[in-house]
């Protein structure tokens, strides 16, 4: 398997799951969370190399052998989602539901013009 970093993290691709890419930490500078930001701009860069879309989420094996996702929104880190799995499988179905789900809105307060 080959070794890519990205932010101090060093992961591998696994392969993948339900069109999710798996990563797996290799124990670099930081962890996958610590980094997250970066190695999702990594992953998706390599997503493209090999003629795919963006991915909407990346399932990970962090650095304590559990496996978690990191969510995608516009090409870019938007969050995690647990999954506390114990497999690659395990934690697609844990996630499943939760990347069917449309992004969150941001809701801002408006200031209603005084009287």
């Amino acid at each position: 398997m080959q070794i890519h970093e990205a932010g101090g993290a060093r992961f591998s691709m696994s392969g993948q799951i339900g069109g999710i890419p798996v990563i797996l930490d290799e124990c670099g500078k930081r962890s996958i969370t610590n980094a997250a930001e970066q190695v999702v701009d990594a992953v998706i860069e390599l997503c493209r190399a090999r003629n795919r879309y963006a991915p909407r989420a990346i399932i990970y094996r962090d650095s304590v052998g559990r496996y978690d996702a990191m969510r995608i929104q516009s090409e870019a880190f938007a969050g995690f989602i647990a999954a506390d799995a114990s497999s690659d499988s395990e934690a697609f179905n844990a996630i499943a539901s939760e990347i069917q789900k449309p992004p969150a809105r941001l809701y801002l307060p408006v200031e209603m013009p005084s009287k």
